[in-house]
């Protein structure tokens, strides 16, 4: 079994929050599993604190400490200059958000499976030829 993923921010957000597959996004932390991403997730990251802390749910604060863990992960970065072509492709075959598809560029890049937490990328492509390149937060128990 393959050890390294790329990871969706959606997923990594729920090491944070307690909220529906929280537990199965905790399996992953584990310092066996790599992570890839691309430099999106940084920002992605940051935009779920900022709605988070307009929606008085966390504090300044609070944000700025689950940064910081964030940014101690040792996840492989990819530049997202390097991965735009190919997502651009892929969003316009897809009719997927470029966000979305730097992700699964990178999945596909690298041979290995994007794990995400968010339907609206899942649900479309699970059922098209980028099946084998995807993981359901919570089929991750079954495949870990």
């Amino acid at each position: 079994m393959n050890s390294e993923y790329v990871l969706d921010a959606s997923v990594a957000v729920k090491w944070f929050f307690n909220e529906i597959y929280s537990e199965q996004a905790r399996l992953l932390l584990d310092e066996k599993y790599t992570f890839c991403v691309p430099e999106l997730f940084f920002l992605e990251i940051d935009n779920v604190l900022c709605k988070r802390i307009r929606r008085n749910e966390i504090n300044f604060e609070t944000a700025q400490e689950i940064r910081e863990m964030i940014s101690s992960f040792s996840f492989e970065v990819y530049m997202n200059e390097k991965l735009s072509d190919s997502a651009f492709r892929l969003a316009d075959s897809t009719f997927r958000s470029m966000y979305d598809c730097m992700y699964l560029a990178l999945a596909v890049k690298k041979g290995i499976k994007l794990i995400t937490a968010d339907r609206k990328l899942y649900d479309p492509l699970v059922h098209s030829g980028f099946k084998d390149s995807l993981v359901w937060i919570e089929d991750l128990p079954k495949l870990i």
